[in-house]
């Protein structure tokens, strides 16, 4: 069965342009100029058009601002890719429903490496995604990019292992976002021979403080520091592998100093936390269950925390929604000596000079795949956890 067949099928929904459009097009033909010129101009207009997006979303601001020409230009020209470099072929993504800017992200950064781009996407309500999928199959449907609609294609389809595999087999990579569950479930499925997997399994990130230095700042850096840290823990209900759902007080252990961050911080989460209060109650007497050793915990208007030791078995925890795990460090070789993984560490500026000089020296007890200064955790990046997908996703 050809790719063209699978996506006419009854059973699958094609979001990003008509099935009449898409039946006419001619799919034996795939271009894997890496980064063409085609492509190039059609990632520039698309940006200009989600910065100017109808709904002022920030993030999808924020995604458009990623993908500006000039942005794509400095990254390529960083990496000094080789002339003869192209996409390794059709590229299947499967998309999650907890950050609608993902499926651009991720298809948009298959289709520069040079790959026709099939992405599945949720079948949930998102009015942040349906907003950039409708930018996409306008821009699409002019007459300077409708030879893209072979190559940009996003799709909706219910669990169906048939169709998964159906595209599977023609696939020359799959990129499976969602978690263990979800890696787990399509690795399962027989793929094409050769295909590469990139899978982006269940992560967590933390917040660093220095509860010496935060009593030291005055009220003024105390407010844009909360801020700063609210950024990061509030867009998606912290469901974002970015965001930190793990809070990390270094230094002196000093209650009242601990009770003044979390009120401040609490006020600033959004009024929807308020909402995610049942969650957070059921999900803080669940992890609670299954913690090893003792957990205490504490409740604000819109965040509980659960608090605990430093250990490895919070990462099992369900967390997120306005629910925090603290833990606490004498110093950095304690929170070292720890055999996690945090897919990000948020910190101040002079702690995240320490951390780089710690990882540049190898010293990796700790395993951290990126580290910010906080307000940029959720700032888009051309590598997620291990992968820089354009590289991934082409080859010389």
């Amino acid at each position: 069965m050809t790719l063209k067949d699978i996506l006419c099928s009854s059973k699958i929904e094609v979001v990003s342009t008509d099935k009449e459009v898409l039946g006419s097009l001619d799919f034996s033909v795939s271009d894997n100029t890496f980064c063409s010129s085609e492509v190039l101009e059609f990632v520039s207009e698309l940006s200009d058009r989600l910065i100017a997006n109808p709904l002022r979303n920030k993030d999808i601001c924020a995604l458009g601002f990623f993908f500006r020409k000039a942005n794509v230009k400095a990254y390529l020209k960083k990496k000094a890719f080789n002339s003869s470099r192209h996409g390794i072929g059709l590229s299947f993504h499967i998309i999650p429903s907890n950050v609608p800017t993902v499926a651009l992200y991720s298809a948009l950064c298959a289709l520069v490496a040079g790959n026709r781009v099939v992405a599945r996407i949720s079948d949930r309500v998102s009015p942040v995604l349906d907003a950039q999928l409708e930018i996409v199959k306008d821009l699409l449907n002019t007459d300077r990019f409708k030879a893209l609609s072979s190559s940009l294609i996003f799709i909706r389809y219910s669990h169906d292992s048939n169709i998964t595999q159906s595209i599977s087999s023609l696939a020359s990579s799959r990129v499976i976002w969602g978690g263990d569950k979800t890696v787990e479930a399509i690795t399962s499925i027989k793929a094409k021979v050769g295909c590469r997997d990139v899978t982006f399994p269940n992560r967590h990130s933390a917040c660093i403080v220095d509860l010496l230095r935060y009593k030291s700042l005055s009220e003024e850096e105390k407010q844009k520091f909360i801020e700063s840290i609210e950024k990061d823990l509030s867009p998606f209900g912290s469901l974002a592998c970015a965001s930190p759902t793990h809070i990390i007080f270094s230094g002196e252990d000093d209650k009242s100093a601990k009770e003044d961050f979390y009120k401040r911080l609490s006020s600033k989460m959004p009024d929807d936390f308020l909402g995610y209060s049942f969650d957070r109650f059921t999900n803080a007497q669940l992890n609670s269950a299954k913690a090893i050793g003792p957990v205490e915990i504490y409740d604000y208007d819109r965040l509980t925390v659960l608090c605990c030791g430093l250990n490895e078995d919070t990462f099992s925890f369900n967390v997120g929604l306005g629910l925090l795990v603290e833990k606490r460090c004498d110093n950095l070789d304690e929170l070292f000596s720890v055999n996690d993984l945090y897919q990000t560490v948020v910190c101040d500026r002079g702690l995240k000079e320490e951390l780089h000089s710690r990882l540049s020296k190898n010293d990796t007890g700790l395993k951290i795949l990126r580290v910010e200064e906080t307000g940029f955790a959720l700032s888009f990046s051309w590598k997620q956890d291990r992968y820089e997908l354009v590289e991934e996703l082409s080859c010389d």
